[in-house]
């Protein structure tokens, strides 16, 4: 049995554990911020480019570049951007599990659907699924002793 000192060490312990998650939480929450805002700011943006690109794209003669031909669906490749670590919640898990009901649907409609995967997440999904990544790029990690700042 835990004597009186074993269990004031533990609730000291789970109080300190608090007070880092709490910290931990205000960060993630001031960087989601900060992201968002980046977000908004660049709204305008890239409305402007959608709205000069589909001025472009309305003059352009849909022959005079292959890459803008009509052509029979027949083969869909999925590009799937995701985290290489798991510390976002459950974006990972969401993100993966609608990128395969997308996949499954696709597959139903053409006769092959290929995903190519950007981050060690959604390569290590993929690969246990029934759609098998074709290819991955994953970010090359910066060693733990670099400072957060450094290029």
């Amino acid at each position: 049995m835990a004597t009186l000192r074993d269990i004031k060490l533990r609730i000291k312990s789970v109080k300190s554990t608090q007070k880092i998650t709490k910290a931990m939480k205000m960060v993630s929450a001031s960087k989601m911020k900060r992201a968002e805002d980046r977000i908004r700011q660049a709204r305008p943006y890239s409305d402007k480019l959608r709205e000069m690109v589909s001025n472009l794209s309305d003059g352009l003669d849909e022959t005079s570049h292959p890459l803008l031909a009509k052509r029979k669906e027949g083969k869909a490749i999925v590009l799937v951007i995701s985290s290489d670590r798991g510390l976002c919640g459950g974006l990972n898990s969401n993100l993966l599990k609608r990128v395969e009901a997308f996949a499954r649907r696709k597959a139903k409609e053409i006769d092959q659907v290929e995903v190519i995967t950007l981050g060690k997440k959604g390569f290590e999904f993929f690969n246990k699924s029934e759609f098998p990544s074709k290819a991955c790029v994953m970010r090359k990690p910066k060693p733990p002793w670099s400072a957060p700042w450094s290029a």
